[in-house]
C-alpha cells in the first residue's frame, strides 16, 4: 500500500449577474449636529427617489455611518459620512438609472458598483467535483503503471481557498426607472470573473 500527492484543476468563465451598487454620501458642518443633519437629509432624499422606481429602504444596507474630523483639512469642519449599498441582479439601465438621481439631484456623492457571480458557491463546487475526476483519472493511469489499483482519498485540501460572502436574494425586474442619461450606456452587456478551483489529493493506492 502506497500514499501519492496530485493536483486537480477545473475553471471556467462566468458572466457576472450580481451586482453591488455603492454610494458615499457627504456633509460637512460646523458641529457634529450639523453636518449630521445634514448628510442624514440627504440619504432620505435618495432614498425617497429610489422608492419611485421599485427599490425600498428595507432593500438597501447600512456600511457606514459615521462624523469625523478629516485627517488632511483647511478649516475645523467636521465630516459626515454615510454609505449605502444597493444589492440586485445585473441591469446597467438601474445603474445608470441611479446615476442620473444623483446627479440630477446634485448630491455630494461618491458611487462605484462591484459585479459578482450570484451562484459561485454552487459552481465552485461543480468545479471542485470536476477537478477531482481529473485528479482521479490520472490518478488511475499512474496506478495501473505500477502495477496496482486505486483504493481511495486519504486526504483532500484545497489551500487557496477562502470564506465565501453570502448571496442576497435579487429580482430581475425593476419599476419605472428614472429617466437616464446615458441611453447607449443602457445596453452594456455585464463582465465576467473567471472561477478556478486548484485541489490537492492524497491517493491510496494498493
Amino acid at each position: 500500500m502506497g500514499v501519492f500527492e496530485l493536483r486537480g484543476n477545473a475553471q471556467k468563465e462566468e458572466e457576472c449577474d450580481l451586482m453591488k451598487i455603492n454610494i458615499d454620501f457627504e456633509a460637512k458642518g460646523k458641529n457634529a449636529a450639523e453636518c449630521s443633519e445634514k448628510v442624514m437629509k440627504e440619504c432620505e432624499r435618495f432614498l425617497e427617489e429610489v422608492e419611485k422606481i421599485g427599490i425600498n429602504a428595507s432593500e438597501i444596507t447600512l456600511s457606514n455611518d459615521e462624523v469625523s474630523t478629516p485627517r488632511y483639512s483647511e478649516d475645523d469642519k467636521l465630516v459626515a459620512e454615510r454609505s449605502l449599498q444597493i444589492k440586485k441582479a445585473y441591469s446597467m439601465p438601474l445603474i445608470n438609472s441611479i446615476r442620473s438621481i444623483l446627479q440630477n439631484g446634485k448630491y455630494d456623492f461618491e458611487m462605484d458598483v462591484d459585479f459578482e457571480v450570484m451562484d459561485e458557491e454552487k459552481i465552485h463546487i461543480e468545479l471542485a467535483q470536476e477537478a477531482l475526476a481529473k485528479s482521479r483519472n490520472e490518478a488511475e493511469k499512474i496506478a495501473e503503471s505500477l502495477g496496482m489499483k486505486i483504493e481511495g482519498v486519504k486526504s483532500v485540501r484545497e489551500p487557496n481557498y477562502g470564506d465565501s460572502w453570502a448571496v442576497c436574494e435579487c429580482e430581475c425586474a425593476y419599476g419605472g426607472l428614472a429617466e437616464s442619461n446615458y441611453k447607449r450606456s443602457d445596453q452594456l452587456g455585464a463582465n465576467t470573473k473567471k472561477i478556478s478551483v486548484d485541489i490537492e489529493i492524497k491517493w491510496i493506492i494498493k
